[in-house]
């Protein structure tokens, strides 16, 4: 569970480097999936637009998902949540 004094910021960094580690995303996937953090990093947590984004991460990195799922929980609202069927 990450800590409640740590930044959206902070947090996405730290899925950016746990991207950026994972031997199971191809580099040419890695480079889309930092843009789209980058991305997330500015949207709101309830910002269901967003929705897509996180199931390309989803998608694209389920062994990061797992992995972050708690950072997750803290940076999306349950709006995108539900639609996420999380």
């Amino acid at each position: 569970m990450p800590g409640p004094w740590l930044t959206r910021t902070q947090l996405i960094e730290w899925l950016k480097s746990n991207v950026k580690a994972s031997p199971e995303i191809p580099a040419s996937e890695r480079h889309d999936l930092l843009d789209i953090l980058s991305k997330l990093e500015k949207a709101k947590p309830n910002d269901t637009r967003t929705v897509a984004a996180w199931q390309k991460i989803r998608d694209a990195a389920p062994g990061v998902w797992r992995l972050a799922k708690p950072v997750i929980d803290a940076l999306i609202a349950d709006e995108v949540k539900k639609l996420l069927g999380l």
